[in-house]
């Protein structure tokens, strides 16, 4: 699962493997029609390398262990799985 959240004017992002106990956060960044995705923790730049990314109007394309994921825009579902504390 992957969402994206809003902490006053800071937007951050959450990927959720669960079967692989990955749980990371990250910032987003607007740079024009496009959003820079990069990771605090270079253990987990491994796995999710910063990117830029455009937003369809249904989808996003993430580079998450070197392959191409596509995600759909799903409403209403919880952001985060469990204590957010748990994320890195």
């Amino acid at each position: 699962m992957f969402s994206i959240g809003e902490n006053g004017d800071d937007y951050y992002f959450l990927y959720i493997d669960q079967a692989n106990e990955r749980y990371i956060k990250g910032s987003v960044k607007r740079e024009g029609e496009q959003y820079l995705l990069y990771c605090e923790s270079e253990r987990n730049n491994i796995i999710l390398p910063a990117q830029e990314v455009a937003f369809q109007a249904h989808s996003v394309t993430l580079t998450i262990c070197g392959n191409e994921l596509l995600f759909d825009k799903i409403n209403n579902v919880p952001t985060e799985i469990g204590s957010i504390e748990q994320y890195s």
